[in-house]
């Protein structure tokens, strides 16, 4: 049973035997056990799975207005990453179900897909026990790239995009006769554009890779081409929701190409990710448990070059496609990093994690070779016991693996949660509407926070748990300018750690401009400089964490901005906020000269737009963006405006989404012979 009987034909229908349920439950097994410590409790707290939270608690609150004050002075909910699968976890919650739950399961399937996935796809060319080997290779390949803990600490969404990425390279290799096969094809590239924005790049060189194959042939392939065209067009335009506002506000992004030289993209493909943070001095490690983690990474490398140079030509389909992305993409995160940074961006490396399915696509020729002989050399009785002692292996060797997750995954239930909700009961309790934003010092990879929260952005949370405006506790890879002095990935306070007097009057101005009234400290250290400059007192503590506050608050959402040196300086103002909600400002504005500027201590972002509630505007008046990344409205004429801003996204993008979804699903509910394609 375990072998299934002869080797599978491409185009034989597909059955599921006995074996097939044997191998997908060793592959869910090993799942369970590699991410127990997170499904156990601690998905909640664990590396950036709290920001996913904080975006998923946004989404759900506050969609309708596009904007949330969640972090950066303000972000774009448009630009949140994966919005299909982030927003279907948001309508879960606004209909009352327990966000937590739901997001533990999909970041458990997401883990899991990209071997699910592979399994289906090799199940076409491999027996069931050749084909579980190379989808548990794909499996624990996570020790590797980003390393188990970043990968069960928020890359879920990116592995479901590999996941779809793996089954349209499947898709492509077969026939297209119906509307079920184009609508296939539109989904699959709908769900990959939708799911992350990088997947972008492996699905434009396999469509490269594709239309180069067909071109080869008589020209009557071109037909069943230009469906297959036709449906990859649908698919784009139908995550139009998520590219849309990308493409519409590139002026206001900061992207830059990732900063991984040439031998450490390779050394993260090829060996674990904390040998690499051993060769650069930050952990140690035995030397058994490296060569253990780095064998299964090896071994796909090995059987990845040797069914390459085997699918040269016999090789399936997709096998030839594995082999050609592995090379294009290589090149890309390593040569042309700085040519298409916007396209590999700050975390192209993550692209590492599609060569390593595109290996193991083009592993199955040699798999297939060697279930072949093992078929012929070895009885049926030792076949299964070879079977299931590799099952035995599997599951085992994912709990060896899972040992460096329990020591750092933050229950709950521990002493240090309680200190973190103490803080938010706190803030909730005594949060008052003149308040400004709160800044959260984070406590990832901060010395003096508990060791177990030094593996966590938790923080994030904040804004959600406390119902405050949140600063700080963040990603420091979001390409917004704002991030640059708010976030505090590192446990620093703006950016700077207070040695002396200029970081003293810099940790003051930001906050200046960020219209910060209160501070939440992890670090005892920087809590007693802070109180003892005469600026702030401590409100709250609990455990390491105070929450400071300013002793003379001078709390405001605008301020009147003179002109820089060397333009009129007799030029004045004076600014009033009649109103401020989340994505809207009501402003009065007394400009006495023109010459000066509005500041709106909120980000800059194209999509806000500026109205007079009394009179037109001169063409001069316009909203830019300062070298802080903030608002500010210049050009305004003399006199007393009523101004209001609001931030307006377009619909368009939603629009065409919605469209295009119709059209697909139409493909798909009833089968048709398409013209043309014989």
């Amino acid at each position: 049973g375990v072998y299934d009987g002869a080797m599978p034909s491409t185009n034989a229908p597909r059955t599921v035997s006995q074996a097939d349920l044997w191998a997908v439950s060793t592959l869910a097994a090993t799942g369970i056990t590699t991410a127990w410590p997170l499904l156990a409790g601690g998905a909640a707290t664990y590396v950036d799975n709290p920001v996913h939270l904080a975006e998923i608690h946004a989404l759900a609150h506050e969609a309708r207005r596009g904007w949330s004050d969640m972090a950066y002075c303000g972000v774009p909910l448009g630009h949140l990453h994966s919005p299909l699968w982030y927003g279907g976890l948001a309508a879960l919650a606004r209909i009352g179900v327990p966000i937590l739950p739901a997001y533990t399961l999909a970041l458990w399937l997401g883990f899991m897909a990209p071997a699910l996935a592979l399994y289906v796809v090799s199940r076409r060319h491999l027996p069931p026990a050749a084909a579980a080997v190379v989808a548990v290779l794909l499996l624990v390949q996570r020790t590797s790239v980003v390393g188990l803990g970043a990968a069960l600490g928020g890359m879920w969404t990116f592995y479901l995009g590999v996941a779809f990425w793996i089954l349209l390279v499947d898709r492509m290799a077969q026939p297209v006769k119906t509307t079920r096969d184009v609508f296939w094809i539109a989904a699959l590239v709908g769900l990959v554009t939708t799911t992350h924005l990088f997947l972008v790049v492996p699905t434009a060189l396999l469509a490269l890779i594709h239309i180069g194959a067909w071109l080869r042939p008589a020209l009557t392939c071109l037909r069943t081409l230009a469906w297959q065209s036709a449906a990859g067009l649908a698919g784009v335009l139908a995550a139009a929701v998520y590219w849309g506002p990308y493409l519409q506000t590139r002026e206001g992004l900061t992207i830059s190409g990732h900063t991984l030289s040439a031998g450490m993209v390779f050394l993260r493909l090829l060996v674990p990710t904390r040998i690499v943070e051993i060769l650069v001095g930050r952990f140690e490690m035995p030397p058994a448990r490296i060569l253990v983690e780095a064998l299964p990474m090896w071994g796909l490398v090995v059987l990845g070059a040797a069914g390459a140079l085997w699918s040269v030509r016999r090789g399936p389909y997709v096998s030839r496609v594995g082999a050609l992305i592995v090379i294009l993409l290589l090149l890309l995160v390593t040569v042309g990093k700085s040519w298409f940074a916007f396209v590999t961006g700050p975390l192209g490396w993550r692209l590492l994690t599609v060569v390593q399915a595109a290996l193991a696509l083009a592993a199955i020729p040699a798999l297939a070779g060697v279930a072949r002989r093992m078929r012929a050399s070895i009885t049926p009785r030792s076949r299964r016991a070879v079977v299931v002692v590799a099952m035995g292996a599997a599951v085992a060797g994912s709990a060896l693996w899972s040992q460096s997750l329990r020591p750092v995954v933050v229950r709950p239930t521990s002493p240090e949660m309680r200190d973190v909700r103490a803080v938010w009961d706190w803030l909730r309790t005594h949060a008052q509407p003149t308040w400004g934003r709160v800044y959260v010092q984070d406590t990832s990879f901060t010395e003096a926070a508990p060791a177990r929260l030094r593996q966590s952005h938790v923080m994030a949370r904040t804004a959600a748990e406390a119902s405050v405006r949140q600063l700080g506790a963040g990603y420091s890879a979001v390409p917004f300018p704002t991030v640059r002095w708010t976030a505090a990935e590192f446990g620093n306070v703006f950016g700077v750690r207070l040695r002396n007097s200029e970081h003293l009057r810099r940790v003051r101005e930001a906050a200046w401009l960020s219209n910060t009234s209160h501070l939440v400290v992890c670090d005892p250290q920087i809590a007693s400089r802070l109180a003892g400059t005469g600026l702030y007192e401590a409100a709250f503590r609990a455990g390491t964490f105070t929450v400071l506050r300013e002793i003379e608050p001078s709390s405001t959402w605008a301020a009147w901005i003179p002109p820089r040196a060397g333009a009129d300086a007799q030029a004045s103002g004076d600014v009033q906020v009649e109103r401020y909600e989340t994505g809207q400002f009501e402003l009065r504005a007394d400009v006495r000269s023109a010459g000066g500027a509005v500041l709106v201590k909120v980000a800059y972002h194209p999509f806000w737009t500026l109205t007079s509630r009394e009179a037109s505007l001169p063409q001069e008046t316009r909203l830019v963006q300062d070298d802080w990344g903030l608002l500010q409205i210049i050009g305004l004429p003399p006199g007393r405006h009523a101004l209001e801003l609001a931030y307006v996204p377009p619909r368009w993008p939603v629009a065409l989404t919605i469209a295009a979804v119709l059209v697909v699903a139409a493909l798909g509910v009833r089968r048709r012979t398409l013209p043309g394609v014989s």
